[in-house]
């Protein structure tokens, strides 16, 4: 959880104990009289539920689960934030039960950029729908929560069971960047389920914002302290939105976002919304100490129905997490698309898998070590064994770190591949994780492991061999004008201490001699 949520949440929690919300319903009807004393935000009557709020101040919302649920609108219906106050603050909010045809959407009043929305718990939604022409259920149905909104705050998680859930600040016509925080996770629950965000700073296209900025990773423009739950069945995807579509024409609006996220898990997709022009997306991990997340999917910059653009959408991952957070990415295709940007690690461990094909021009999908530790992954979790798998990149910048290698025989080995080596580490470590004895790795060659298209003497010179058992250590040796793959043993620590007092005594005895 952020610093921000963290204080947001204790301040709340004297008004509101999460396990003390009054549940309040809002069904189908006309809507309220908007005044300072019937409604802080416009509420529907309802006269199936009279579970009511008694007092609608803002300040009073946090001790309510508003639940608004089973309306049947058929058209594009919104209810708005910011008539009475510029801050709302409440225990939790749901969505349940909705045929609406389109869309409904939660935005702010008469064109403010201002408004703030807080929930002290959950947001969640579930089971929202729509109507096929034979009956059957859509669960596409999408309610937008936040559109023209300075920021978004959940306090908890946010779930999204058998529907679309929309989370964001940002929308075509607004300039500003928007904010959203989850203290929380991100749930995605049931046969289908899809994430919509859309935040950060838009940058138009002949027109408008021409300089727009995206996040860092100490202010993401959206920032999820716990980590995003896919599920490994039915349909799921994340889909973070760069564009708009209006009246049949493509309205090109490109988006500068950083998303923080604590973490991914389960198996879905991924992807872009739409036609998108000039975006930029980091994806930035930032696994808690001991925690250790496995995700298998697609991630990509091309539309959400998969089809390649002629754009210049980048996506990028960074990887900083506490030294012993683990995440594991195994990417690959959906259609034409897949993941193709730069690779960061700057600490902690990232495993990362992805195919041959997914490789494009030059400048795409280079892998950047400023510290921490990189493996490659296979594309499926192995059921026993280890995890040998492949890694391709265009070039590898190594500034520091450690790249892990996985061993079971010298026929089945990680493998990094990449055209060229480029970095200004002092050495280029590799941890061998073989539980063998290494003699059985004689004859070892570094494309076994470590496979460049071009690798200068100076730079193999540089390579060192550590042993995760901590046995051997090892390096190569340029042999007949070829390379040889050399080791020794570790000296036990009682050989390295005397090693240490001699040379100690002998230094002493250097200077009484001077």
């Amino acid at each position: 959880m952020n610093t921000f949520s963290k204080t947001f949440v204790a301040a709340l929690i004297p008004l509101s104990p999460l396990f003390a919300l009054t549940d309040v319903y809002f069904g189908p009807g006309d809507w309220e009289a908007d005044t300072p004393t019937q409604s802080a935000i416009p509420l529907y009557s309802d006269s199936g539920l009279t579970n009511r709020i008694t007092d609608n101040s803002p300040e009073a919302l946090a001790g309510y689960n508003i639940i608004f649920n089973n309306y049947k609108m058929g058209n594009d219906l919104s209810a708005q934030w910011g008539r009475t106050a510029d801050s709302y603050t409440l225990g939790a909010l749901t969505f349940t039960g909705y045929d609406n045809g389109n869309w409904h959407r939660f935005l702010t009043y008469d064109d403010k950029d201002t408004i703030v929305i807080n929930t002290v718990g959950d947001i969640t939604n579930k089971d929202n729908y729509w109507l096929n022409e034979d009956g059957s259920k859509n669960y596409g149905a999408n309610i937008w929560l936040g559109c023209n909104i300075k920021s978004v705050n959940v306090g908890g998680n946010f779930v999204v069971e058998n529907c679309a859930g929309w989370l964001g600040t940002n929308f075509p016509d607004v300039k500003t960047p928007g904010k959203a925080t989850i203290a929380g996770n991100v749930e995605l629950k049931g046969d289908y389920a899809a994430f919509y965000t859309a935040v950060g700073q838009r940058k138009y296209q002949g027109g408008g914002s021409e300089d727009a900025q995206m996040g860092t990773f100490d202010n993401p423009d959206l920032d999820i302290g716990g980590y995003v739950d896919f599920g490994n069945s039915g349909e799921k995807c994340w889909v973070y939105n760069n564009s708009w579509i209006s009246g049949g024409d493509v309205r090109s609006f490109g988006m500068q976002t950083y998303i923080k996220l604590g973490g991914l898990k389960g198996a879905g997709n991924i992807v872009s919304s739409g036609y998108t022009s000039e975006s930029k997306t980091v994806f930035a991990f930032n696994v808690a100490a001991g925690q250790n997340f496995d995700f298998k999917g697609v991630i990509n910059a091309e539309s959400a129905n998969y089809t390649p653009m002629d754009t210049t959408d980048t996506v990028d991952i960074e990887i900083r997490n506490a030294a012993t957070g683990v995440q594991t990415l195994r990417l690959g295709m959906n259609g034409d698309a897949g993941f193709t940007g730069n690779v960061t690690v700057c600490s902690g461990t990232l495993f990362y898998g992805n195919a041959d094909y997914l490789r494009k021009d030059a400048d795409h999908n280079n892998l950047v070590m400023n510290g921490g530790n990189f493996g490659a992954a296979a594309s499926d979790a192995p059921v026993s064994g280890l995890d040998i798998g492949d890694a391709y990149f265009n070039n590898i910048e190594w500034n520091g770190g450690k790249i892990l290698v996985d061993i079971e025989s010298l026929s089945n080995i990680d493998v990094i591949f990449a055209d060229t080596l480029s970095g200004s580490a002092d050495v280029f470590e590799f941890v061998f994780n073989y539980a063998g004895d290494w003699d059985d790795l004689a004859g070892l060659r570094i494309s076994d492991f470590f496979n460049v298209g071009s690798l200068s003497d100076y730079q193999i010179s540089k390579f060192l061999i550590s042993d995760a058992y901590n046995r051997y250590y090892g390096w190569f040796e340029q042999v007949q004008g070829g390379y040889e793959f050399m080791y020794a043993a570790v000296p036990e620590p009682a050989a390295v201490a005397a090693l240490f007092g001699a040379l100690a005594l002998a230094f002493a005895a250097y200077r009484r001699r001077k």
